[in-house]
């Protein structure tokens, strides 16, 4: 799975590059290939039609499901540099609203930070909400942190209200235990 992210990443960045070149080049025409499609291009929508399915595979126990989860999530960002994944934001939002937390959790934080760093599209004031929730009441410090730093990598916090979210975060979890 994480060489699928790399490779999804490989062809994202492909088609990003070639995008780019031919805006510059608008006089020069570039061959169709054989096939009709480019196949970077191609590759991504299996890799990302493999990540949706990825999310309805059900298994009694399986403690692998979490995981999986989270890189299909990282494959989906990889691939958000290409591709209008809009509709995979809500599926990291569902999963940040769930009561269990796992390793997906951290997948959607990440699917989110970088969807948000390829996209010029803001952040709603709903996404902002419940990240900040999220992160008041996760009992994990690393969630909490992630949670954050998508607010403060897409401009929606400063650094300082942050850290100052995170001392909160540890007078309740760590400090309110004893």
């Amino acid at each position: 799975m994480e060489r699928l992210t790399w490779l999804a990443s490989e062809c994202a960045r492909w088609i990003v590059e070639e995008g780019s070149e031919s805006d510059a080049e608008t006089t020069e025409v570039r061959p169709v290939s054989e096939q009709g499609d480019d196949p970077a291009h191609a590759v991504l929508s299996l890799l990302v039609a493999f990540a949706r399915e990825t999310f309805t595979f059900k298994r009694p126990r399986d403690s692998f499901g979490g995981e999986r989860r989270a890189l299909a999530f990282e494959l989906l960002g990889a691939a958000s540099a290409a591709l209008d994944l809009s509709d995979v934001v809500a599926l990291a939002r569902e999963t940040l609203k769930a009561k269990k937390t796992g390793r997906d959790m951290l997948g959607a934080i990440r699917f989110l930070e970088e969807y948000y760093s390829h996209n010029d599209e803001s952040v709603s004031d709903e996404i902002v909400d419940e990240l900040k929730t999220f992160a008041e009441r996760t009992d994990s410090r690393s969630l909490a942190v992630g949670a954050l730093n998508v607010l403060v990598e897409t401009n929606c916090i400063g650094e300082l209200q942050a850290l100052s979210r995170i001392d909160d975060w540890k007078d309740t979890h760590l400090y309110g235990r004893m």
